[in-house]
This record gives C-alpha cells, sequence and structure tokens, in this order.
C-alpha cells in the first residue's frame, strides 16, 4: 500500500511541475491540460517500479511473475486508484484533442466563433462523448477481468472511478474551455454532469459484466504468454486433442 500511495503522490507531483512549467512558458491552456494529465497515466508504471526493483519497466497493469488466480486480481483500493489516474489522463488528453480538431474546422469553415460550431452542430460534440463510451466499457471490462470482489462491489467500483473521472473532468473543462458552457453545450455543469455521467456508468457496467464472464480466459491467456512459443503451440495441441477426445465420447 506504502509503494502506492508513493506512486500517487509522485505522478501528481509531476503533474503539478509540469503544470507550473508550462504556464510559465505561458502556453495556451489546452496544452497545459493535455500535457499536464500526461504523467497521471503512469501510475501503474511507476507504482510497479517501485514494488519490484527489478527487471525493465512496463506500462501493463499484469504481474511480472506468474501467480495463481487469486494473487492476479487486484484489491478494490488499487483498481480504483488505477482506474482513476489512468483514465482522467485518458478523457483529459482524447477530449482536448478532439475539441481543439474541432475548433480547427471551425476556423476553416468560416464561423465567427470558434466554439459556434460546438453549439449549431450538436453531433461534432457528441462524437467525443461517443468514443469515451468505448473508453468507459474498457475500463470496466478491466475492472471486470482483474477483481475478484462480489458482482455488486465491483459494480460500486465502476461507478465511482467513472464519478470521480467525470467529475474531475468536467473542473478541468469549465477551466480550459469555459466557452462550451456559454454556448449552451452545456449550459448546467451539473446536469450535463449527471446525464452525460449516467450513460456513461451504464457502459462500464456493461463492460465490468463482460469482463467478469472472461476472467477465468483472460488469466489462461496470461499463463499462456509466459510459455515459450513452441510449448505454447505444443499446449494447443494438447487441449485441442483432450476436447476431440471428449467430443468423440459423447
Amino acid at each position: 500500500m506504502r509503494h502506492l500511495i508513493r506512486a500517487v503522490i509522485i505522478v501528481i507531483s509531476l503533474s503539478i511541475l509540469l503544470y507550473l512549467i508550462l504556464r510559465w512558458l505561458e502556453l495556451p491552456d489546452q496544452i497545459i491540460a493535455a500535457f499536464s494529465a500526461a504523467p497521471l497515466a503512469s501510475v501503474a508504471l511507476i507504482h510497479q517500479l517501485l514494488r519490484e526493483r527489478s527487471g525493465p519497466p512496463r506500462f501493463s497493469t499484469e504481474p511480472r511473475e506468474i501467480v495463481p488466480l487469486d494473487e492476479y486480481s487486484l484489491p478494490w483500493h488499487q483498481l480504483y486508484i488505477y482506474g482513476t489516474l489512468i483514465f482522467i489522463a485518458i478523457e483529459v488528453i482524447l477530449s482536448i484533442l478532439g475539441i481543439v480538431f474541432l475548433l480547427f474546422t471551425s476556423i476553416q469553415l468560416g464561423f465567427e466563433s470558434p466554439y459556434e460550431p460546438l453549439s449549431s452542430i450538436p453531433s461534432n460534440f457528441i462524437l467525443i462523448n461517443l468514443f469515451m463510451l468505448i473508453v468507459f466499457f474498457i475500463l470496466g471490462k478491466w475492472v471486470g477481468v482483474r477483481s475478484s470482489l462480489s458482482p455488486i462491489l465491483g459494480v460500486l467500483v465502476v461507478v465511482a472511478i467513472i464519478t470521480t473521472v467525470r467529475f474531475i473532468y468536467l473542473l478541468v473543462s469549465l477551466f480550459v474551455f469555459p466557452e462550451l458552457f456559454e454556448f449552451g453545450v452545456a449550459s448546467d455543469p451539473l446536469v450535463y454532469l449527471l446525464a452525460i455521467g449516467l450513460i456513461f456508468i451504464v457502459f462500464g457496467v456493461v463492460g465490468y459484466w463482460r469482463g467478469r464472464t472472461t476472467r477465468i480466459s483472460s488469466y489462461l491467456n496470461f499463463l499462456v504468454k509466459k510459455l515459450p512459443k513452441d510449448t505454447q503451440v505444443d499446449l494447443i495441441d494438447i487441449v485441442f486433442d483432450e476436447l476431440q477426445k471428449d467430443n468423440n465420447s459423447s
């Protein structure tokens, strides 16, 4: 637990330091927000380096060594911290890149304000959130695969992560793109947070149930990847032969 706390402190400190440096350089708020959020995605890597101190660093959250199924699962607090920090970084970076692209497009189309198409063409803004539906589905599936919690607790972890991510993202949006709210894209931030967040939670929960059903197969895939290539092929042949014998006997 102490290594995880240190990892969180390190990535947040890096984000703050990067924010101050970019602010000192007087770069645009959008660039500052995107780059400042990036270090948060490295929390799993930093945690791994602090805990293991051996072998090459990896961005994967999977164990480095072969472990039994119960140790393949992550505790709820680690799922929450990993999920929250990593997906805050993903949502902030992807959303800002998407909005910057839309603003660039609006300038090319000759709108009076670069934010006008976001209100006059709602589908453009919705596209960003549609992409985030996929992101939160992946988040829920990851929690389902790596969690041994009961279904109710697993769902609560997914809901807690998405709620935290959306709240922080809304604060960032108010700071970086206040014009979005002035042009009616989200005239009521609270209603916007609840409506969009509820949809994201539904997709996250669906992803969780999908991950829960594939948990054993994901663990088997983790074990197989630890084997040499030749052994993997032999193992597949053995499994195939056994299944064929069962089918023939039945």
